[in-house]
């Protein structure tokens, strides 16, 4: 195996000249932590971009293409060795997550495994968010933390192949065991950078000659980089604006047991600034126990379905089918939704680059969205109660999965095959509903979503545990080793509580003894798991033919 890449640097000023960028080429950084520290913008550039010397220079039109869209930053980093890093955060701590499973490098995806070796970064990023770390031992530890800084603070970030020219002729050298470490106390604290030290001894990942290097990290913070609040300028004016005016919107709003809900929300849609062209209710309530909708609907273009015996996946796919939008805007029954919501996801899905737009939820259950939940980003999950999808990424990623007809995950299972296709997702405040999370009804009819990590949190006794589909969504898309971590994760969740100190501690010693209960839990889900993906049936698709 060759050795790890050392070469310098290269520093680029960018600026748009019409159809083509302008380069500056500024000097070079060495290649390590504390070279890239002392990266520093010219200020009437637009971008900068790094470009590891000996690395072929894109063609001006490529990079003036990729600012002339609504990212932030574009880089090589699933080519050039930054897959799968770090450890501690992308398999111990952050596995779940829809960013921590890795696109084919050869596809433009989202992703904040950034690499020095080939970044093209727009100037206000660098310039809210700060850039990279001194730190960290590796120059791929301190591009990592910077990616994740970067994307968590609002960056639209994207792994793009045609910023390499060549495939570069060595590799990167991976980040230490304690560049991991210290990305997620910088995260997450010391609590659980000290459980990603212990896992990785347990597991057999964390190098001896790294231990005591590792326990620093883990508990000392360091000095961050400082950050200049969160969130960036809207994108450029070519991607403003709400669409080309030939949109034709679908509202698709699955329903059982929630008449009282979803009659309110008809009348919202009712009364939408940009109104829908089609609205498709799914009945799975008894014939017996039915209203007629049409009755509250006003002049909506309503067609409601009928489905029984009710399921979610089901009646989302039937609705998929019969609709005819080149966009679909999913909703749950027991939203409440203010007059602008369509014209906002119209908004978001204006620069074409962008293929889903996720929306503010704010519920009924666990309170207004947090803070990180106020500004745009990347989407990470797929919110079927409020969220607008191009009708190609239906044709490209194929329909619900029926294996959660009667389970959770449903949602996140499409989300991640649109995001393994590359598809641009971005989660805007702009489009918001309130959730009211009906005691009736929805998965609560199959007596799934009874428990939720903030209800069970709440309490001294309950346990929000993984279900069967939680272990198949994982298997499908994620690695064994960050399954199972999950579950070690999820069995450690159950000790903490909110509440008064007597509570939380109170919940502590009633959760150390239900631990062994917790854990056969998990190894009986663990198995169910996998019976569901050897059983998988074919994927639905839109035009009928699985």
């Amino acid at each position: 195996m060759s050795a790890a890449s050392s070469a310098p640097i290269r520093v680029f000023g960018v600026r748009l000249d019409g159809e083509a960028a302008r380069l500056d080429e500024r000097g070079s950084l060495p290649a390590t932590a504390a070279g890239l520290a002392g990266l520093a913008l010219a200020p009437e550039s637009e971008a900068v971009l790094l470009l590891e010397e000996g690395l072929a220079v894109p063609a001006p039109e490529v990079l003036a293409k990729m600012l002339a869209g609504p990212c932030h930053g574009w880089h090589a980093g699933l080519l050039l060795g930054q897959a799968g890093h770090p450890y501690a955060w992308n398999t111990i701590c952050h596995g779940r997550s829809m960013l921590s499973c890795d696109v084919d490098p050869a596809v433009a995806s989202t992703s904040w495994k950034v690499s020095a070796r080939a970044l093209l970064l727009r100037a206000e990023v660098l310039d809210r968010f700060g850039g990279f770390d001194h730190s960290f031992d590796t120059m791929s530890g301190a591009a990592l933390d910077a990616g994740l800084r970067w994307i968590q603070h609002g960056a639209l970030l994207r792994h793009e192949p045609d910023l390499l020219v060549e495939p570069p002729t060595s590799p990167t050298e991976p980040p230490t065991a304690a560049d991991g470490i210290r990305i997620v106390r910088r995260r997450l604290g010391s609590r659980w950078a000290l459980w990603a030290v212990l896992r990785g001894i347990r597991g057999g990942t964390m190098p001896v000659r790294e231990l005591r290097a590792s326990m620093r990290a883990a508990t000392r913070a360091g000095a961050a980089v400082a950050t200049s609040g969160r969130g960036l300028p809207d994108p450029p004016a070519p991607a403003r604006g709400a669409g080309s005016g030939s949109e034709r919107v679908t509202v698709l709003v699955p329903t059982v047991g929630r008449y009282p809900f979803v009659e309110p929300l008809l009348r919202q849609l009712d009364q939408q600034t940009r109104r829908p062209d089609e609205v498709i209710v799914v009945d799975q309530n008894p014939e017996a126990a039915r209203h007629d909708l049409h009755e509250v609907a006003g002049d909506l273009p309503l067609r409601v379905l009928h489905l029984l015996p009710p399921g979610q996946c089901s009646a989302r796919n039937l609705g998929l089918r019969a609709s005819t939008g080149t966009h679909v805007l999913f909703l749950d029954d027991d939203d409440e939704i203010p007059a602008d919501l369509i014209e906002r996801h119209l908004e978001v899905l204006a620069a074409p680059e962008v293929a889903v737009s996720c929306g503010l939820v704010d519920d009924a259950e666990s309170g207004p969205a947090p803070a990180t939940l106020r500004f745009r980003q990347v989407g990470t999950t797929f919110p079927t109660n409020n969220a607008m999808i191009r009708r190609s990424v239906l044709e490209q990623a194929g329909l619900f999965d029926p294996t959660y007809d009667r389970g959770s995950r449903a949602d996140h299972d499409l989300g991640m095959r649109s995001y393994l296709a590359g598809n641009l997702h971005v989660y805007d405040p702009r489009p918001q509903v309130f959730h009211h999370h009906a005691p009736m009804g929805g998965l609560r009819t199959h007596g799934a979503r009874i428990r939720t990590r903030n209800n069970s949190r709440s309490t001294v006794v309950e346990r929000h545990l993984r279900t069967p589909t939680d272990i198949y969504l994982g298997l499908r898309y994620h690695t064994v080793a960050q399954v199972r971590e999950d579950l070690a994760l999820s069995a450690f969740a159950t000790l903490t509580g909110t509440g008064s100190p007597a509570a939380r501690a109170a919940r502590l010693v009633v959760q150390l003894v239900l631990l062994p209960s917790t854990l056969a839990h998990n190894r009986s889900v663990y198995r169910e798991g996998q019976a569901l993906l050897a059983e998988r049936p074919p994927l639905p698709t839109l035009d009928g033919s699985a």
